[in-house]
């Protein structure tokens, strides 16, 4: 009877006040009515990216996970699925993001997104790792005058972008892409396109200059490239300063004129704008 008049110890009661907490906060996490903050979600990175970013249906997971099913971007399906753990560590210096994953119908991507907190996210920081990812999925997000890019990507970029000020950017690419299609919006060459087999690129961002360090093509048609590109905020009206080699089959060495000199291969230069480029052959 003594025993049972003294009840419970302490360390019981806190440890039935712990465990009334952690069901508390399971609760909130899977009921919590997530769709009602997409609007809001949707407004934050249409404007912070300048495109039309759509979710699905978003939900919350076990332990701490933000889930949203479908993602369009500029009305076409971009993500299958995307899930973001936020980190505790950006909340406790007023920043949010956390590590994300997203799913693609061909690939996928992982990484890491930060942003101080408020509705700006601006500058945004972000680390991302590619595999297998099919470019043309991603049309929504690489809207290039000239037509698309195609091929599977892996690799990696880094970057602390300022999405107001281009200038301030900075940031590295190191990236492979195999058996796909380049679009080339050069006035004067026979070919609109070029298909290869593979592409390795490298390059760094300093306060808006895009240096390309490395571009090499293989396949049938071969070459390298590089040189820099100054980043506007209007991509379109960015400035090009380029120059590469190029290795043509006989055919098409025949199809670019009495410049080509009877060479296999031929140096070029493209200079103007991203929407309006120069292409020029080189003499050696």
């Amino acid at each position: 009877m003594d025993n049972a008049r003294q009840g419970y110890t302490w360390w019981a009661y806190l440890g039935f006040a712990l465990y009334g907490l952690a069901c508390l906060v399971v609760f909130i996490i899977v009921q919590f009515p997530y769709d009602m903050l997409r609007e809001r979600i949707e407004q934050s990175l249409s404007g912070a990216s300048g495109l039309k970013v759509e979710l699905g249906h978003l939900s919350g997971h076990l332990p701490l996970r933000l889930l949203a099913e479908g993602v369009r971007v500029n009305s076409t399906p971009v993500f299958t699925r995307v899930s973001l753990r936020p980190g505790l560590a950006a909340l406790l210096s007023a920043r949010v993001g956390g590590a994300f994953r997203a799913e693609l119908d061909d690939g996928r991507m992982w990484g890491s997104v930060g942003a101080p907190w408020g509705g700006s996210l601006d500058p945004l920081e972000l680390s991302v790792h590619l595999e297998g990812v099919n470019l043309a999925s991603l049309a929504g997000l690489l809207a290039l005058p000239g037509g698309e890019v195609r091929g599977i990507a892996q690799g990696d970029m880094a970057c602390l972008a300022s999405l107001t000020s281009l200038d301030k950017t900075t940031g590295r690419v190191s990236l492979r892409v195999a058996k796909g299609q380049l679009p080339l919006a050069f006035p004067g060459l026979p070919l609109d396109a070029v298909a290869f087999e593979e592409i390795d690129l490298s390059a760094h961002m300093d306060k808006g200059l895009l240096t390309i360090d490395a571009a090499e093509m293989k396949g049938d048609i071969s070459g390298s490239l590089k040189g820099r590109i100054r980043v506007r905020s209007q991509i379109a009206s960015s400035r090009l300063n380029l120059t590469g080699q190029v290795q043509l089959p006989p055919a098409m060495m025949a199809l670019m004129g009495p410049g080509a000199g009877g060479r296999d291969d031929l140096n070029f230069s493209i200079g103007g704008t991203v929407d309006n480029p120069r292409f020029r052959l080189l003499r050696r």
